[in-house]
């Protein structure tokens, strides 16, 4: 398989990862350029101390493509490792089943399955701590939307566009847009309301056009070269593996339900529970487990559906949506509270296994992509893959993610360089002095030169948050309101967007493509913000 390819770009759309890559060159070029034209400036209250030019050399030019791997580290493994794990996946004949039945379903109820799909996406990336994780759902959802024969534009909006969305009307977000309310000194408490709003217009706009392309009849649906399809008959499926697993993770939380009712040790009441739960497991397996497994698809969707599950627990920012401290008591009682008596002395068991862990809605990227080699391996097992093979599809897998994960990392290119040399400063210095007064249209452009300049939007708080938030602050919060959704806004625009060119990638889309279908949602869009920011402001 070539990585790259130097072919074209087709009419229908399809991308071409050498014109993506020569695109972000050009651009970072273009930032080359403006180092040796513009004095890397560093902001202090609503004073600009401005340095002398700072040119960015050939050398640092390159380093700065070897440093966006090293600055965004986690994500890349991570979106390498969601690779590995469907091309282990995909090759089973249970991925294969369970992918033709749900397409089958969704191909008779096209538009309310994409309208529910955008809607979870949507919604999960307004309130999550990261973003890169709800990644790991969407080669599935592109295979059933493949396999139910929806257009590639569609697919794509459904999924990184709807994730786009939730970025765009974050409501209580740690995806470092939170960073920039706090640099700004605003809440976003106080503009819930408007989030919300912009959400659903996001949302509504979006799906609109979605609909209006399904709806073309005259469109022949332009499908979309599925990376992850099963290749693979397997034979010689066990239950025990998956089954063993997913008993001994359900123990555990069962136990913890169990431990606030019940007084008794809780390693011994989960001793217990683990008993019952294995003995009635091998009991029902002795009666059925010799004869042949006929239902090849539940291991595979307890294993998806877990994964789901864990998503959602461990980067949902619980500690904004909700004041209980249940998941803080979790992981307080596995770390703290289960422990083994060894010569008098008490053994934290998961607290000294597990080493460094983080509570549910606290994960980084690394806690996941561990989940997600375990589960792999599991699968492996289940469906009777040899260990050899199994190190085979991951790798597999791994290399048909590799393009859209450089593209990501590519992506984040022009953060390394204004870290180095700081010039959008200076521009955003500009901009925010060309009128005395409080101007919306100001604070949208800022909004929208940060994110080009930015693809992280915790960095772009760091560069210009504490400024704009002085400059204007008696108009702290709706000036943060403004930024954020003009960050989430750009991310459907700018060639640097933190999804836009790896998902586009994915999806088979060229860059000029997208543009010509998403030009009038984005005018509609930017015509509604800017009517909610008058209303706000």
């Amino acid at each position: 398989m070539k990585l790259f390819s130097k072919k074209a770009t087709h009419e229908d759309g399809k991308t071409n990862p050498y014109a993506m890559l020569k695109m972000l060159a050009v651009i970072a070029v273009f930032v080359m350029v403006l180092t040796w034209v513009i004095p890397a400036g560093y902001l202090e209250g609503t004073e600009l101390i401005e340095t002398t030019t700072t040119k960015l050399g050939i050398i640092d030019f390159f380093l700065g493509g070897i440093y966006t791997f090293n600055y965004f580290l986690l994500a890349i493994v991570l979106l390498i490792l969601i690779g590995g794990f469907y091309g282990v996946v995909s090759k089973t004949t249970a991925y294969e089943e369970v992918v033709n039945k749900l397409a089958k379903f969704v191909s008779k109820h096209k538009i309310i399955a994409m309208l529910i799909t955008s809607l979870v996406f949507t919604l999960l990336a307004s309130v999550f701590l990261e973003v890169t994780p709800l990644i790991i759902l969407i080669p599935f959802v592109i295979s059933v939307m493949n396999k139910a024969n929806y257009d590639k534009f569609v697919t794509f909006s459904t999924t990184f566009g709807a994730i786009m969305v939730g970025i765009l009307g974050t409501t209580h977000t740690g995806f470092g847009l939170d960073m920039l309310y706090d640099y700004m000194g605003a809440s976003m408490e106080t503009n819930l309301a408007a989030h919300v709003v912009i959400m659903i217009i996001g949302y509504v706009l979006i799906n609109m056009f979605a609909i209006m392309r399904i709806n073309n009849k005259e469109q022949k649906p332009l499908l979309i070269e599925d990376r992850f399809v099963p290749e693979k008959e397997t034979n010689n499926t066990s239950v025990v593996p998956v089954a063993v697993v997913t008993l001994f993770l359900g123990a555990i939380f069962v136990t913890f339900g169990l431990s606030r009712f019940i007084e008794l040790n809780p390693m011994a009441l989960l001793g217990i529970v683990l008993v019952v739960a294995y003995v009635a497991f091998f009991a029902l397996y002795s009666k059925f487990g010799n004869q042949k497994v006929k239902n090849k698809k539940w291991p595979l969707i307890t294993i998806m559906v877990s994964l789901f599950i864990f998503i959602i627990l461990g980067y949902t920012n619980w500690s904004d949506l909700t004041d209980a401290t249940i998941f803080t008591d979790f992981h307080n009682w596995l770390t703290s509270e289960l422990v083994l008596v060894i010569n008098g002395e008490e053994f934290a068991l998961f607290g000294n296994l597990l080493g460094t862990s983080y509570e549910f809605g606290a994960w980084n990227a690394v806690i996941i992509s561990i989940y997600l080699v375990i589960f792999a391996y599991v699968i492996a097992k289940t469906y009777g893959f040899k260990l050899d093979d199994t190190i085979k599809y991951f790798g597999e897998g791994m290399k048909k993610m590799l393009v859209p994960t450089i593209l990501y990392a590519f992506a984040h290119i022009l953060v390394v360089y204004c870290n180095w040399l700081p010039v959008v400063n200076n521009i955003v210095y500009g901009l925010a002095n060309i009128t005395e007064s409080y101007s919306i249209i100001i604070i949208m452009i800022i909004g929208l030169v940060g994110a080009f300049f930015s693809s992280d939007p915790g960095f772009l708080g760091y560069l210009i948050g504490a400024f704009v938030g002085t400059m204007f602050v008696d108009n702290a919060n709706t000036s943060a309101l403004i930024v954020t959704s003009m960050y989430g806004f750009a991310q459907f625009l700018v060639p640097t967007g933190l999804l836009l060119l790896a998902g586009l990638n994915y999806c088979d889309i060229s860059y000029t493509s997208w543009l010509k279908y998403i030009w009038k949602f984005a005018l509609g869009l930017l015509v509604a913000l800017v009517l909610v920011f008058l209303i706000l402001g």
